[in-house]
C-alpha cells in the first residue's frame, strides 16, 4: 500500500525527521504533527485514499475534505492542556471506517503541539459486527435447542413407566439431536444434506439389526433448524423400525426418498420413509410411547418447519413429510 509522507524542512531537524519518519513508515503508522496554531508540520504514512496533491502547506480541508476537517478542528479545540486526548471515528460512503486520535503534548523548549494518529478500523469493525451477529445467532439457536430438549424431557417422562425406560428413550433422542448438530457445525451452519442426515441418524441401528436404509431422490440442502427436526423424526422412525423388525424372517429394507412436488402452485420438499420387512409385532397405537412417537412425527416436526405430515403404521410403515422449498430458520 502506498502511503504519503510530508514535512516542513524549515521547521524540523533533518536528521530527526528522517529517522522518525522511516521508523513510523516501517511500523505502518500514520501521524500528523500540528503546531499550536493547528498548522501541519509533519505528515507520515497517510493512507492511500488521501494521496492527493497536498502542496507546500497542506491543510485538513485539502487532505480530508471540509466535513471531516471540521470535526478534526472541533476535536483539537477541546484539547486545552498537555495530556488532553480526543477521539473520533468517521465512516465514509464506501463503508470504510477510520479512527482519528488526537493528543495535546508539550515538547520542552518548543511549546505545545497536537499529534494526530490515523488508523483504518474497517476490518476490525466488520469483525466486531460479525462476531456480534454470530453471538446473537448462537444465543438464538441455543435457546431453541434448550426448548427442544426441555420438551423432549418432559414428554418422554410423561409417556414412560420407569426411570430406566425414560433414560433409554431420552438418551437416544438427545444423541439424535447431537448428531444433527455435529453435521450443522461441520458445515459452518450452512445446512445439512439430506443423504448425510439419513446416514447419520440410522447408522447406529444397522449394527445390531439386519436392516438396510437406502436413500434415494434429491440430496437437498436442509437449513439448520429443519435438519434438527427432521433428524429427530428419522431417529424416531429408525428406533421404531428396529424395535419391530422380525429378525427370524430375514433382512429388511427402509427406503427414504426426497423429491420436489408442487402443491397449490407452491414448490415443496416431500420426504417419504417407506419400510419393507416383516414385523414381529405391530406397535400398539394406544401405548404411551406410540402416542408420543406419533406426536413428534405428525405434530412437532411438521409444525417446526411449516410443513405437514402423515404417518401410517400398518404392516409396512410409511411416513410422508412435506414442507416449503426455500424455508429458512
Amino acid at each position: 500500500m502506498h502511503r504519503l509522507s510530508w514535512v516542513d524542512p524549515e521547521r524540523i531537524d533533518s536528521l530527526a525527521r528522517d529517522f522518525f519518519i522511516h521508523a513510523l513508515i516501517d511500523m505502518g503508522a500514520s501521524y500528523i504533527l500540528y503546531d499550536d496554531k493547528e498548522r501541519a508540520i509533519c505528515i507520515t504514512g497517510l493512507p492511500e485514499r488521501w494521496r492527493g496533491n497536498i502542496g507546500q502547506s497542506p491543510s485538513d480541508e485539502v487532505i480530508f475534505g471540509n466535513d471531516l476537517a471540521q470535526q478534526l478542528k472541533s476535536m483539537r479545540q477541546g484539547l486545552q492542556k498537555a495530556g488532553d486526548q480526543g477521539l473520533i471515528e468517521y465512516e465514509f460512503d464506501d463503508g470504510c471506517i477510520f479512527q482519528f486520535k488526537c493528543r495535546r503534548l508539550y515538547i520542552p523548549d518548543q511549546g505545545l503541539y497536537f499529534i494526530l494518529s490515523v488508523a483504518d478500523k474497517t476490518e476490525e469493525r466488520q469483525r466486531e459486527i460479525l462476531l456480534q451477529t454470530l453471538l446473537l445467532e448462537v444465543s438464538h439457536r441455543s435457546k431453541n435447542m434448550l426448548a427442544i430438549v426441555q420438551g423432549l424431557a418432559s414428554q418422554t417422562a410423561r409417556y414412560c413407566v420407569s426411570l430406566d425406560e425414560f433414560l433409554i428413550k431420552f438418551r437416544g433422542r438427545i444423541q439424535a439431536l447431537s448428531k444433527s448438530q455435529d453435521l450443522i457445525t461441520d458445515t459452518d451452519w450452512r445446512g445439512v444434506h439430506f443423504y448425510d442426515l439419513v446416514a447419520t441418524q440410522t447408522e447406529r441401528f444397522t449394527r445390531t439389526h439386519s436392516l438396510t436404509f437406502e436413500t434415494t431422490g434429491t440430496n437437498a440442502l436442509l437449513p439448520p433448524n429443519t435438519a434438527i427436526n427432521i433428524g429427530l423424526a428419522f431417529h424416531e422412525l429408525a428406533a421404531n423400525a428396529v424395535a419391530h423388525h422380525d429378525l427370524s424372517k430375514g433382512p429388511g429394507k427402509v427406503i427414504v426418498n426426497c423429491s420436489q412436488v408442487e402443491e397449490n402452485g407452491i414448490m415443496k420438499w416431500e420426504i417419504i420413509w417407506q419400510e419393507d420387512f416383516a414385523k414381529a409385532a405391530l406397535p400398539d397405537e394406544n401405548s404411551g410411547e406410540s402416542r408420543f412417537g406419533a406426536i413428534i412425527l405428525e405434530k412437532v416436526v411438521p409444525t417446526s418447519i411449516a410443513g405437514t405430515a402423515k404417518l401410517d403404521l400398518d404392516q409396512n410403515a410409511r411416513y410422508v413429510l412435506t414442507f416449503p422449498v426455500g424455508i429458512t430458520d
